[in-house]
């Protein structure tokens, strides 16, 4: 099979355009059920763990986004371990929160 030519692939400001608008319209996604739950008068500490859940992947959103800016004008540019170890902290933290918000 012969490879696809490069016009035939989207560009990396394509790719990055699209992640970014997904992320943002999963931040406010997020923080409209959020909202939705303390409208419904949720309990103060499944809410305060949810909200807190709701930060973390907010956070997450946040690093990934400006990855995408930086992978869009640098075709090299990984990670570093700081980022990568922050995302995973916002990560464990973020769904143990959530899953905690859900049994409480």
């Amino acid at each position: 099979m012969k490879p696809q030519s490069t016009a035939a692939r989207p560009s990396r400001h394509t790719i990055s355009r699209f992640i970014r608008v997904v992320l943002i319209g999963g931040v406010i996604l997020l923080a409209g059920g959020v909202i939705a739950a303390a409208g419904a008068r949720m309990d103060p500490a499944p809410l305060a763990a949810l909200t807190g859940g709701a930060v973390c992947v907010a956070g997450i959103s946040g690093i990934v986004f400006q990855g995408m800016g930086r992978w869009d004008r640098d075709p090299g540019y990984l990670l570093t371990r700081k980022t990568l170890a922050t995302t995973f902290i916002l990560s464990a933290s973020g769904m143990a929160l959530l899953f905690w918000s859900s049994i409480l």
